[in-house]
């Protein structure tokens, strides 16, 4: 057993004032048949994405900054590694994140499928993945599909993105492309370009 408890702080309501969120209240059970998450749990949908970008403390990922995922939520989640180098999560969510209770009858049902390594911030190597994610509403359901990868080698990391989001009518894109060189060891330099539509205002930035 696991145990983890982590504290945010961030804007919220009408007047945008500062306000502490209990972002994670997570207990983990590993078995041998994969690990199972209680509680107040980190998202499946945006984790990998986030480290093959690598610089949380700069921006957030593309997925977390247009908010087509919660960070974290209130569920139930079951990981395991199905052969050598596939990760599959399968996740059931309240929906709404974890600044916010249960406000309808409706679940979120979240699935990752990742090949590779996960962390390729930390070791040189590479990763391909996928995430589905559905919620019903009480009109036309919520879906989003990410295709994402990365690689790692040699102080050289590179990532990239798409994300689609549908609802009815609605539909929202994200391409996210970042690059990382490690100079030295206390001396990185980036690069990220974002392009984010939908089909309302094709806005891009």
């Amino acid at each position: 057993m696991k145990y983890k408890v982590v504290m945010d702080v961030g804007r919220y309501g009408d007047d945008n004032r500062l306000t502490a969120f209990l972002k994670k209240a997570q207990a983990d059970y590993t078995t041998n048949y994969g690990k199972i998450s209680l509680g107040l749990i980190g998202m499946n949908t945006y984790g990998v994405q986030e480290k093959n970008w690598g610089y949380r403390f700069i921006s957030k990922s593309a997925i977390d900054k247009n908010k087509f995922s919660a960070t974290a939520d209130l569920g139930i989640g079951y990981s395991n590694t199905l052969m050598e180098n596939l990760n599959l999560s399968l996740q059931l969510t309240n929906g709404e994140g974890y600044k916010k209770s249960q406000e309808n009858t409706y679940h979120k049902f979240s699935l990752n499928a990742t090949y590779g390594e996960m962390k390729i911030n930390k070791n040189d190597e590479y990763n391909a993945g996928l995430v589905f994610s559905t919620m019903p509403t009480e009109n036309d359901p919520i879906n989003m599909i990410s295709v994402f990868g990365g690689y790692a080698a040699n102080n050289f990391r590179l990532g990239a993105v798409y994300d689609i989001q549908t609802s009815g009518d609605l539909e929202e894109t994200i391409i996210s492309v970042t690059s990382n060189y490690r100079a030295l060891d206390n001396l990185d330099a980036y690069v990220r370009y974002d392009m984010y539509t939908d089909n309302v205002e094709n806005d891009m930035n």
